[in-house]
């Protein structure tokens, strides 16, 4: 079996990244045939350095686009205008500082706000759920600005990658907007869709929602292992090796995020070594995931008058 292809993903300040990825980590990439993501929040000359560096060294590099928090960080229905505008003032950046990428990455999540606020108020955020429901015109704009924002990619030479949350194939499944106007997120067509199957954010059904989704991505995201943002449930370096699969035979890649953490732990070179298929909760999952296309099935007749 092919091994896959991997990308680390790195999500700090500039000056924390220069110290992050000295001779050793870089060497450590190299011998991985590794890509690195790079998160880009801000367009400062250590950040242009660092890449720079990175592109003398010969690293394949993705530029993972991300918002400051105040604007929602990550990419969804809210913020699309001003994902298009950030865009645009990296596309500058990157041209005057010489800064050279493969890929563009995309990541489409809900908003940090919303998911902060749901996470303290709990049933409090009901009202802006169903507020939503009538947001399908606001949808629609939303993806089109994103699918300008690939064209405009395309055009400057790069791939594109978007990292989506695995339950948007319930969706399309069942051809409905349900699921993207509750939560904010998008469907954006690019070159690649990684799935974010990260086991530590799903448990205890973790490794059956690994199991389940990844024979049918294109690409996999696993093991959060911190330095970024963080949430509760964060896995071991450890954990990440037993996630590395033969049973997942159709990824063309695996995305770790993140590099930081590994490399804080000294454990970067041995995240990608092989284990056993992950078989837990894959019986309990599969039982789940029917009902849930089948409401959202339903929901399909009835979202036309919700916008």
């Amino acid at each position: 079996m092919r091994a896959p292809e991997l990308t680390f993903f790195c999500e700090l300040d500039a000056p924390s990244l220069d110290t992050l990825l000295d001779e050793a980590v870089v060497s450590s990439l190299k011998t991985l045939r590794a890509t690195l993501s790079l998160a880009v929040l801000d367009f400062s000359p250590q950040r242009a350095a660092v890449v720079r560096r990175l592109n003398r060294a010969g690293v394949p590099l993705t530029a993972w686009l991300l918002l400051p928090k105040e604007q929602g960080y990550w990419f969804n229905l809210d913020n699309a205008a001003l994902a298009l505008e950030f865009n645009e003032r990296f596309r500058a950046w990157t041209q005057e500082e010489g800064l050279q990428w493969e890929t563009i990455g995309l990541d489409i999540e809900p908003d940090i706000r919303d998911l902060s606020l749901l996470m303290r108020s709990g049933w409090r955020f009901l009202p802006r759920f169903m507020e939503r429901l009538f947001w399908g015109g606001r949808l629609r704009r939303a993806e089109r600005l994103y699918a300008q924002m690939v064209a405009q990619a395309h055009a400057d030479g790069y791939h594109v990658e978007v990292y989506q949350l695995p339950f948007i194939a319930e969706e399309r499944r069942a051809r409905t907007t349900l699921l993207r106007r509750l939560s904010g997120l998008v469907d954006v067509q690019a070159d690649r869709e990684v799935w974010m199957l990260y086991t530590s954010f799903f448990r205890p059904l973790g490794a059956g929602m690994l199991a389940s989704y990844a024979p049918q991505a294109q690409a996999i995201g696993l093991g959060v292992t911190g330095g970024g943002v963080e949430f509760p449930g964060c896995p071991s370096p450890a954990r990440l090796r037993g996630m590395n699969s033969p049973a997942t035979c159709a990824w063309r890649g695996i995305g770790v995020p993140t590099c930081t953490s590994l490399v804080w732990r000294g454990a970067l070179p041995a995240a990608t070594s092989s284990a056993c298929p992950p078989s837990f909760g894959m019986h309990r999952l599969c039982c789940r995931r029917l009902p849930d296309s089948g409401w959202m099935a339903g929901g399909a007749h009835w979202s036309p008058l919700c916008g």
